[in-house]
């Protein structure tokens, strides 16, 4: 690094005397690589699923509510054989069935008498049958020469193996530069030089104000190029806060990953949060055109899409939705799925002076450079509500915006990019390549997907 007042010290401190250095290795090289489950679920709720009729249900019927914690649904299987059983509710009569496929290949067939309790009952009985567990033991280990519960939460298992791995810190830990132990890396201490940086930009920035205001009294109007030499001053400052910021997301996952590891089973504390799409399913079609069509000079091996059913506040805002995407460090998920995405402090307009927010895009080639590898990558979808000034035009951007009720119906009133349409450019735009997006309020951004995938260069054709 260099630049600012901290040129040729070894780290940054938070101050003079005290605090705690942050080492880092001499600074590496710019990368240019780019890198139905069954859930968990109150057994007296009532279901909320859709049948399309009741005596054949058509599989895309069976629509389980995105706050699915209201559903009867277990897919079990004994190779080459499988048993999905689901209550499901008829539209048209309001009527309740367990409804089931079965065998090698799908068959299908709806019981009950069409009252809930009789649907709840058989559900639990068949389910009872087949696995040799009561659904309240559902996730005790499977009993010899009977049906396993839980074949659908296979991705989710690979996912928390592919996010929970200590040798992934690591690697992490290397290649941002730090020397120490991951045990040694403080939050508070990080926290405490972002905001010394914080203070010592708003001191340069005002200290160049004050020669712009002198300067314009002197010549009686204001200096040509003075906002981009105030971009210039605080830029330092912006090249330093990039590791730090990583260094804190860094401690912020790996306390995560203890806390949950600790806890026992980082599978079932978040198999209820997390729901492996089906690929014939029209969300992750509509989905995957809207990764692929988006995606710059990337091709993408897509493996899994995630939908998150965690409940996050928002903020109060009015400004429009749009559903966006975001890339982080494989290991920066431990902490995301805890507790979403999160800005290192300070907050405010100290924050903003530093860029520091949560950066969003609508190519997600852009979004895909984030990501820092190009094996095993995860991509989030966010529902983000970002105020105008927040937005920058590029002159590669999407012909076409429409409702994501097209994705799902939680969707609805969010913006998305026409999946089924590649973007434009116009070249007499100044500004920015793609369009760009930062968030200053985690409030205002909402987990909705989780992509796993293989990242490549587009070939040439």
């Amino acid at each position: 690094m260099n630049g600012g007042p901290y040129e040729n010290q070894p780290g940054v401190r938070a101050d003079g005397r005290e605090g705690k250095w942050v080492r880092f290795a001499e600074e590496p090289s710019q990368s240019y690589r780019v890198d139905d489950r069954a859930p968990t679920f109150n057994p007296k709720a009532k279901p909320s699923a859709k049948a399309d009729n009741k005596n054949a249900p058509k599989k895309s019927s069976l629509d389980i509510a995105h706050d699915s914690e209201l559903a009867y649904k277990a897919r079990l299987n004994k190779p080459p054989y499988f048993y999905n059983i689901e209550v499901v509710k008829d539209p048209d009569t309001s009527e309740f069935h367990i409804s089931t496929e079965y065998g090698r290949m799908i068959s299908r067939r709806s019981l009950g008498d069409g009252s809930l309790d009789d649907a709840v009952n058989n559900f639990l009985r068949t389910f009872k049958e087949k696995t040799g567990l009561a659904w309240e033991d559902r996730n005790n280990k499977a009993i010899p020469n009977k049906y396993a519960f839980g074949i659908g939460r296979e991705p989710v298992q690979e996912l928390m193996q592919l996010v929970f791995n200590k040798e992934g810190f690591d690697r992490a830990k290397d290649a941002l530069g730090y020397k120490d132990r991951l045990e040694t890396l403080k939050k508070h201490d990080i926290e405490r030089q972002l905001k010394t940086l914080a203070k010592d930009a708003a001191l340069a920035r005002k200290h160049h104000k004050n020669q712009m205001k002198a300067q314009s009294d002197k010549d009686h109007g204001t200096p040509p190029g003075a906002g981009k030499i105030e971009n210039e001053v605080l830029k330092p400052f912006q090249i330093q806060v990039k590791p730090l910021q990583k260094l804190w997301d860094l401690s912020n996952a790996y306390e995560a990953m203890k806390i949950t590891c600790n806890f026992g089973n980082e599978v079932h504390q978040f198999d209820r949060q997390l729901t492996p799409l089906r690929q014939e399913s029209k969300e992750f079609k509509t989905l995957i055109g809207y990764l692929n069509n988006y995606g710059g000079n990337f091709e993408y091996k897509l493996k899994d899409i995630f939908r998150s059913n965690h409940e996050e506040e928002r903020g109060g805002g009015n400004s429009e939705r749009r559903l966006l995407w975001h890339g982080s460090r494989v290991t920066n998920y431990c902490s995301i799925l805890s507790h979403g995405l999160q800005i290192p402090p300070p907050g405010g307009p100290l924050g903003k002076m530093l860029g520091k927010g949560i950066r969003l895009a609508d190519m997600s080639s852009v979004a895909a450079t984030y990501c820092e590898t190009t094996s095993d990558a995860l991509l989030l979808l966010c529902d983000a509500e970002l105020p105008e000034e927040n937005e920058t035009i590029g002159r590669t951007r999407p012909e076409e915006w429409i409702d994501a009720e097209e994705v799902h119906r939680t969707l609805k009133g969010v913006l998305m990019p026409d999946p089924t349409l590649k973007p434009m450019t116009d070249e007499s735009t100044e500004g920015p390549k793609y369009n760009t997006y930062i968030c200053y309020d985690p409030t205002q951004v909402k987990l909705r997907y989780i992509f796993r995938l293989d990242i490549c260069l587009r070939r040439r054709r």
